[in-house]
């Protein structure tokens, strides 16, 4: 079975969302997407559960901040 480097995106639309997922072949490349949202609260706790390789994250979200995120990911690691 081959190991893939979880992905979360963090992303305050949808669409962004989804042109994301599909703008590469993620699993060819050896990325798996396990986790999007909109909202800094949400992103950190799946952050918590999940231990991310890569996050991708937007300044502004519905709820919170990309920024404050990054020092919240940064300060778990």
């Amino acid at each position: 079975m081959k190991a893939y480097y979880s992905v979360m995106i963090v992303e305050k639309q949808e669409q962004m969302i989804h042109v994301i997922k599909n703008m590469l072949p993620w699993n060819e490349y050896g990325f798996e997407i396990v986790a999007t949202t909109n909202n800094e609260d949400k992103a950190l706790a799946y952050y918590g559960e999940y231990r991310h390789d890569l996050v991708f994250t937007s300044i502004d979200l519905e709820a919170g901040n990309g920024m404050s995120l990054i020092r919240h990911v940064k300060h778990l690691n």
